[in-house]
């Protein structure tokens, strides 16, 4: 079962998470050097998992293997704050286009309240939210999915 508790400096994004449970090599780098034991993932997060891992080729197998690397990092709950700062980010968001996916201002509002870095490869899909502090995977050297 994952950890629920004290929330920590990074927040991994679908799209880093599923690098990772691919075992692409220098997501799996990053996860040991620059995020240590500092790893959160969003309750958001985990249902975009588990959405591929049903839509997937051996769901059992996937979900093991992903409920491994959940019972390494702390689980963020979409709680009140969240949801209200949702509400702030998605008002904003009318105003803009494109919109961002209310997937994705979801984990953004995770982030937010709680301080957390949120580590993603789709830096576009969150650039223009306010507030969020933004670690671009794809910006990193050697990274093959990078720039």
């Amino acid at each position: 079962m994952a950890r629920v508790g004290a929330f920590v400096s990074y927040l991994v994004d679908s799209d880093v998470t599923i690098d990772y449970l691919k075992a692409q090599p220098h997501t799996i780098e990053l996860f040991r050097t620059l995020l240590t034991d500092d790893i959160s993932i969003s309750t958001v997060v985990v249902g975009e998992v588990y959405q591929g891992i049903y839509d997937g080729d051996d769901p059992v197998q996937a979900a093991k293997d992903f409920e491994r690397l959940l019972s390494e990092f702390t689980v963020v709950p979409f709680d009140i704050d969240t949801a209200k700062t949702f509400g702030r980010i998605r008002g904003a968001a009318l105003k803009l286009v494109p919109k961002p996916g209310d997937s994705d201002i979801m984990v953004a509002a995770t982030a937010i309240p709680h301080d957390l870095i949120l580590v993603t490869r789709n830096a576009r899909h969150f650039g223009r939210i306010a507030g969020l502090k933004l670690f671009d995977w794809n910006t990193v050297p050697g990274n093959p999915s990078g720039t």
